[in-house]
């Protein structure tokens, strides 16, 4: 013995009460602000402590294990390198802050993909020039040429 009950639409009448204000209205139109990445120049150069510029690599945290099983903290710090390395598309020596792991791989993929994947500009780093031409032209133009230093 099943009843089936019958249900009929009622029809809502929405007033200003219930009714979204105008603020609200305006909230759900606009977009929400993208989070954005810190990666700025200071960040990346070398300014944000012991960090791979090209990889990103820090110090680990962890564990000094002695033989009676006690355990102290201890900071396992990356290899890092001061390290000038050649550009050759711009004919110029760029100063990196990079770990060992970094300049293997430099020598597989290239600085510019490296850089790139990083987003790392290397037009903004501090560089030497190796480019003939570019004495040339500061000699030609009353420069003093750099001097080496001893």
């Amino acid at each position: 013995m099943s009843t089936m009950l019958t249900v009929k639409p009622v029809a809502v009448k929405v007033t200003t009460q219930f009714s979204r204000s105008q603020f609200q209205k305006t909230a759900m139109t606009t977009a929400a602000p993208t989070a954005r990445i810190s990666t700025t120049i200071q960040n990346i150069q070398g300014q944000s402590g012991r960090k791979c510029m090209l990889t990103g690599k820090k110090a680990n945290n962890g564990w000094s294990v002695s033989f009676s099983h006690i355990r102290n903290k201890k900071l396992q710090g990356v290899n890092l390198q001061y390290k000038r390395i050649f550009w050759a598309e711009q004919q110029r020596y760029i100063r990196l802050r990079i770990s060992t792991k970094a300049l293997k791989t430099i020598q597989k993929k290239g600085l510019e993909v490296m850089a790139a994947e990083v987003g790392l500009d290397l037009m903004s780093l501090k560089y030497t020039d190796a480019d003939p031409k570019r004495k040339e032209w500061l000699g030609g133009n009353g420069a003093a040429q750099p001097a080496k230093k001893n």
